[in-house]
């Protein structure tokens, strides 16, 4: 049972969504003649699962044609809207960017592969939103009804996966490649407003808040490094770095030709799904696209190789990673009459550029995504107890060392911890 004062993402859900919203959904889905004849919410997640919002999911029974019985479901992504908090504005501009970017431009994307002879991609489809601030809430698509899973994010993504997530994270790139190309004179954030609204170049109080949130990230990592001991070296450089934090991962953002292209901003595991033939992963799904962006690769590359792999899947396959990208984005613009803007030796430099956005995220992210949340009261507290507990528990996690030390030795080898 939720503790007093706390609702459970059904309850959150009962609050926004009526049968007009669901009607709507069906239509979108189905056609125009599809008739509602039940719905009911079905939770799905765990409380650990989300931090920005609330997911659950609607069964719908239908009828089509004279075909009675007919069911389907739908996944709900809802604004928590427990209280006003400091990062209201935020939650409202990251709902307005999924909803638009599955609305928009998804399908553009889509479009373009399949006219190339190519597969579209899994987005899911936006099927109706609200957006209301405050009172966000996306209906979209339940990928697992066409067979797609997600992961445990306690698990290291290993190298097929890996390899999956990078075809298919090039294409995606690429995609956003040619669509630029065919209007040059007019950039991807001027066509599509939702793309030019980011965290990273927040001003004022808003700034301030995020510069906070990393500089206490930071506190925590050093807390965690103290009980570990052997990294001096690190907790300096974090004192050092902890006031700069935003100024830091706004310049990892900048965007330079031919680096800039349409970027997820929070490319780890849980933000995937895959689709199996047996055992073997043949597909996947890329999803919570809150914060797209236009910026360099590298920033999704060292994002997800700094929260999602251990260090034994990444360091010595770092090269196979980086030259499957690279083959899928050739073959993606070469497919639609493209040339390659950039060789395998660029992207790698590249890459190694964007090295501390995927250092900031593992600060940040990975004691949380080690950590599990289960026996954590539900409450306003609770990301705080979560924290507390990933700092109490991380330096006894078997975990903690490929994981998380190993980011900082990599880091300090290619001395971006200098």
């Amino acid at each position: 049972m939720a503790d007093e004062g706390v609702r459970t993402p059904g309850e959150v859900a009962r609050s926004l969504i009526d049968v007009e919203h669901v009607k709507s959904a069906l239509k979108a889905d189905r056609g125009i003649d599809a008739h509602l004849v039940s719905w009911a919410l079905k939770d799905f997640t765990k409380k650990d699962d989300n931090l920005t919002s609330v997911v659950t999911s609607i069964d719908v029974e239908y009828s089509l044609q004279g075909v009675e019985n007919q069911t389907s479901s739908y996944v709900v992504k809802i604004n928590p809207s427990l209280k006003e908090n400091e990062y209201e504005s935020f939650t409202h501009q990251i709902f307005k960017k999924e909803a638009s970017f599955l609305r928009d431009l998804a399908p553009k994307l889509s479009s373009l592969m399949e006219a190339g002879g190519q597969r579209p991609f899994a987005f899911p489809a936006h099927l109706f939103s609200k957006l209301d601030e405050g009172r966000e809430f996306i209906i979209m698509e339940d990928l697992r009804r066409r067979g797609f899973k997600t992961r445990d994010r306690l698990v290291s993504i290993d190298v097929t996966h890996t390899t999956l997530v990078m075809q298919e994270l090039a294409r995606i790139h690429a995609a956003s490649f040619l669509l630029q190309a065919r209007q040059p004179t007019k950039k991807l954030a001027d066509a599509y407003e939702f793309l030019k609204a980011d965290w990273t170049t927040f001003t004022g109080e808003k700034r301030a808040t995020f510069q906070t949130m990393f500089s206490d990230c930071m506190a925590d990592a050093m807390t965690i490094l103290e009980k570990v001991g052997g990294y001096e070296k690190v907790i300096d450089w974090m004192r050092r770095s902890q006031a700069s934090c935003m100024d830091a991962m706004e310049a990892q953002v900048s965007k330079e030709y031919p680096f800039e292209v349409l970027c997820h901003g929070d490319f780890w595991n849980c933000n995937l799904m895959f689709r199996y033939d047996g055992e073997t992963p043949v597909e996947v799904a890329v999803i919570d696209l809150q914060m797209v962006r236009m910026a360099s690769p590298g920033t999704d590359l060292s994002n997800l190789f700094y929260t999602s792999l251990d260090n034994h899947v990444r360091k010595p396959n770092l090269e196979t990673f980086l030259k499957a990208y690279h083959a899928s984005f050739a073959d993606t613009v070469a497919a639609c009459g493209a040339d390659m803007p950039f060789s395998f030796e660029e992207l790698k430099d590249e890459y190694k550029k964007r090295l501390k956005y995927g250092l900031y995220f593992a600060i940040m992210d990975v004691p949380m995504i080690l950590t599990d949340a289960s026996d954590v009261p539900l409450g306003e507290d609770f990301l705080q107890k979560w924290r507390q507990k990933a700092k109490e528990s991380l330096p006894q996690n078997p975990l903690i060392k490929s994981r998380f030390l190993s980011t900082f030795d990599e880091m300090m080898s290619e001395a971006v911890i200098d």
